[in-house]
């Protein structure tokens, strides 16, 4: 942690922050590699940044917390990661990034929230980067829904456009649930 300006002087100076000196009578001292810091002066090692943070340049003191939308998994990272699609990240300084939930989509990469599913599509898994269109004979009238539902049988029947049961004509019967038509 600590350096002569010549060998066999009288004097030892402390390594600044951002370097470091393991080994004793030493003219100079060691910047911190990319990846690791020193915060503090007179230090024989430095410190591995920790998850969720990096550091891209040598002889530094601080390492730099990864933005929303991104990620460093392992210690002594150098940069940080993007979050893929159909996942996110909303904080700073984070390990990993959480899948949309069920109902919610993300079809942009390094992005801190997940889009709802809008009426007339589905998505019943976690993770995924598009909604799913309801099938023939089903809806969904609302958003951010896991599944679409058949119409009540009888007297109404499922409309072009996944969102609402269309009813009946007066003397029309929808013949079963989920039909297309009465």
């Amino acid at each position: 942690g600590r350096y002569q300006l010549s060998p066999g002087g009288a004097q030892c100076n402390l390594c600044g922050g951002g370097r470091f000196q393991p080994d004793s009578q030493q003219t100079l001292c060691r910047d911190c590699g990319s990846g690791t810091v020193q915060p503090e002066q007179g230090m024989t090692t430095c410190n591995h940044c920790p998850q969720g943070a990096m550091q891209p340049r040598p002889g530094k003191e601080r390492c730099i917390k990864c933005l929303a939308g991104r990620f460093a998994a392992a210690t002594a990272s150098t940069s940080c990661s993007v979050c893929e699609t159909g996942k996110i990240q909303q904080a700073r300084g984070m390990s990993t990034c959480v899948d949309c939930e069920p109902g919610t989509f993300q079809q942009y990469p390094a992005e801190t929230r997940c889009d709802q599913c809008a009426p007339g599509t589905f998505l019943a898994e976690s993770g995924k980067t598009v909604c799913v269109a309801c099938t023939t004979g089903k809806v969904q009238p609302s958003f951010g829904e896991t599944a679409c539902t058949d119409c009540e049988p009888g007297s109404a029947f499922a409309g072009a456009s996944g969102t609402t049961c269309e009813n009946c004509l007066p003397g029309q019967v929808a013949p079963a649930s989920g039909s297309t038509e009465c």
